[in-house]
């Protein structure tokens, strides 16, 4: 008797071997078995039903893992990189990855038993090559390693010397209201910061620290003076570039053009009651002027208007 079921159905009757070959079985099947003997004079003995249960469908190991990100062999990779692969299995079956990472080959194991085909080994150093490995497991326990990969992280550069000065160094007759800019960056394209450096003496002292823009008010100078800047750049991950100190002088402050041209005429007689006091003015520097006006029938006149 033999069969999937319990009792197991009659299949031979009779039979003097004590062997049997049930043909090709079915996979990740449980049989049961049962034999019944007897003598020639009809007498029989019983045994008991047994079991066994068949091997699993033949099993494939997974994929031997692929298409490494960053590829083998890139450099100037970017120290903020995740590792990434293409795995799987032939079978369909569930795989999961042991992950080697390194600086020295062959590297270490950082990650067992993940089921995410990527990593992200943190932020790297500059100008260094790194090596890594893959190895895929089905649920089966079969395995197959990956190759030994390997990337090189860029370098750093500091960032560029701030240059490009406005006002140019050594400028004259430079307006009291300036605002001083610059040119900046960093060949990476790496965010820069600047500390901005500014006074009367020099070295300036600094007045501000990490500002993203490439300019700076001191607010309102004073005349015919000489003032000294300096420009520091820092990159995100601290390299500097300090810039030269730069010098300029502020204009001088002429006083306005003397009053003149009067109407009515100086010395006028015979002139309406009703007319308007005109007169030309201005300023060598181009600033804007106001006037105090004196009138009145007695010399020197007085204040009558401030600040027209």
């Amino acid at each position: 008797m033999f069969g999937e079921n319990n009792p197991p159905p009659l299949i031979v009757s009779n039979q003097t071997e004590t062997t049997f070959n049930p043909g090709t079985m079915s996979y990740l099947t449980t049989y049961y078995w049962e034999i019944i003997s007897w003598d020639n004079e009809s007498a029989s003995t019983q045994g008991p039903v047994w079991n066994f249960t068949t091997i699993p469908e033949p099993n494939s190991s997974p994929y031997e893992p692929n298409n490494p990100g960053p590829s083998d062999g890139e450099t100037s990779v970017s120290i903020f990189t995740d590792i990434n692969w293409t795995g799987g299995d032939p079978d369909g079956d569930a795989v999961t990855y042991n992950v080697f990472f390194d600086t020295v080959s062959p590297p270490q194991i950082v990650s067992e038993n993940q089921s995410a085909d990527n990593y992200d080994p943190g932020t790297l150093l500059f100008g260094i090559t790194y090596f890594w490995q893959i190895v895929s497991y089905d649920v089966y326990g079969a395995f197959t390693n990956g190759p030994i990969w390997s990337f090189t992280t860029r370098t750093n550069s500091p960032p560029n010397t701030p240059n490009n000065p406005n006002p140019v160094n050594g400028a004259s007759d430079v307006l009291i209201d300036i605002i001083l800019t610059w040119s900046g960056g960093d060949p990476d394209g790496d965010t820069v910061t600047y500390d901005v450096y500014f006074g009367d003496v020099t070295p300036p002292p600094k007045m501000i620290s990490n500002q993203s823009i490439t300019s700076y008010y001191p607010g309102t100078l004073e005349f015919s003076k000489t003032y000294y800047w300096q420009i520091i750049s820092w990159d995100q991950f601290g390299e500097t570039s300090p810039g030269q100190i730069w010098s300029f002088d502020t204009r001088e402050n002429n006083p306005p053009n003397i009053p003149n041209d009067p109407r009515p005429v100086n010395g006028a007689v015979n002139v309406d009651i009703n007319t308007d006091l005109k007169w030309t003015g201005g300023d060598p520097d181009g600033d804007n002027v106001r006037y105090d006006i004196y009138f009145g029938t007695v010399n020197p006149p007085p204040l009558v208007v401030t600040n027209y």
